[in-house]
């Protein structure tokens, strides 16, 4: 069976590159080694282990995009994999490696700068019916939301001034109130390295193990992976319009004049951006696509002040106008503003400001974000229409304007 993966590949699979595919090599926690192993071990079987399913991401930046495996299910676990930023004296590495961990009744959260762990442990009563939902669905702030009791959390207890360095004990957790307590015959602590050793020996007994019950593959080779095809852009706006930074501007010249100065994982004009909901917001019904980064462009020239500020990754307010021409529909997508303002004016009742971490305001933000469609699906039936772009835009679809 091929993986699809699909956006932000429109611009690089058109230049004829094609990326590479990329193993795990964590080594932070005791079950990175496990964990690496099981992956080589499922490659040896050309990808295709019995009662396995294996996901894939695409990653990286410009012209150093890598394939990864992203999760691994089983019929009893989960493994899911992330890109850890380290930052090394001469240069900054990129290691793929698990940062979750979901087995029968448990779970562990790992996180490259030694945040928790965090250790879910399932309470319910049901758990055949709740094992999908524990191992696959968002377990945060249950007792806030009047879910019912069915996990406790259990988060690294960090001292003052070792944040960044592994607690000695994982313990009881309610994020003051918002999760449930631990009861009476429920653990209150858990001691982390044999917590993590705990979780290494039930990879290696009960899925490596299994994966090499099967015999090796005499075929061999990277996963067998189609990419979404590049879509023409053929959107209602022929232009758009984005603020950027001065070295926005430099990477630009540079690049027309020659663009082997500039470093392949850096080949774009712009990447990342802002999300349409803060990541802090709680909503359990909130799609995934609400919490990713996008670039914000505007289809005229006098941006308004509220999306202006999305075009910013900082309080410095960016000051340089940017013309982009999209070669390429996918990963473009269009909201209403007007729905956020609707929904602000409704919210404050008459109040002249709104705090942008107040409830109100994840409310409005979630209004717009409602609006989300894809450009290619996109009516004009907009009042306020907000270009955003979840994939890279390349050197060849902007123009620097100037500084307004």
């Amino acid at each position: 069976m091929r993986e699809i993966l699909r956006g932000g590949m429109s611009m690089f699979l058109a230049n004829g590159l094609k990326p590479r595919f990329v193993f795990p090599s964590g080594k932070q926690f005791v079950f990175d080694k496990t964990a690496n192993s099981i992956v080589h071990a499922i490659a040896k079987r050309n990808w295709n282990v019995p009662g396995l399913k294996i996901e894939y991401e695409l990653r990286g930046m410009g012209e150093d995009k890598r394939i990864c495996v992203s999760k691994i299910s089983g019929e009893d676990f989960r493994m899911f994999f992330y890109t850890w930023r380290n930052h090394g004296e001469r240069e900054t590495r990129f290691d793929d490696a698990v940062c979750e961990i979901c087995i029968p009744k448990l779970s562990i959260k790992v996180f490259g700068n030694e945040e928790g762990p965090f250790v879910y442990h399932y309470v319910g009563d049901d758990w055949e019916a709740d094992k999908e939902w524990f191992m696959d669905g968002e377990k945060r702030h249950a007792k806030l939301r009047g879910e019912p009791r069915r996990y406790l959390v259990y988060a690294g207890k960090h001292l003052p001034g070792r944040e960044n360095r592994r607690p000695e004990t994982i313990e009881a957790f309610d994020d003051d109130g918002r999760e449930y307590s631990s009861g009476v015959g429920d653990p209150r602590k858990y001691d982390t390295h044999g917590r993590l050793l705990f979780f290494d020996s039930w990879l290696k007994s009960q899925v490596l193990k299994y994966i090499e019950s099967f015999p090796e593959s005499v075929e061999q080779g990277d996963p067998k992976i189609e990419f979404e095809a590049p879509i023409p852009y053929n959107g209602p706006w022929d232009t758009l319009y984005v603020f950027g930074r001065s070295s926005t501007v430099e990477k630009v010249e540079q690049a027309k004049n020659d663009l082997s100065q500039i470093r392949p994982s850096e080949r774009f004009a712009f990447a990342g951006g802002i999300r349409l909901v803060y990541a802090s917001f709680d909503d359990c019904d909130t799609p995934r696509e609400y919490y990713e980064g996008y670039i914000w462009s505007y289809p005229k020239k006098d941006v308004p002040d509220e999306i202006r500020t999305h075009m910013n990754y900082s309080t410095v307010i960016f000051d340089h106008l940017f013309a982009i021409k999209p070669h390429f529909a996918n990963g473009v997508y269009v909201v209403d503003n007007a729905a956020y303002e609707k929904a602000k004016e409704s919210l404050m009742k008459g109040k002249k400001f709104m705090d942008f971490r107040s409830v109100e305001a994840g409310l409005a933000r979630l209004a717009r974000a409602k609006t989300l469609v894809p450009i290619t699906e996109y009516k004009g039936d907009y009042e306020d229409p907000v270009v955003l772009f979840e994939r890279e835009i390349g050197f060849d679809e902007v123009e620097y304007i100037g500084e307004v």
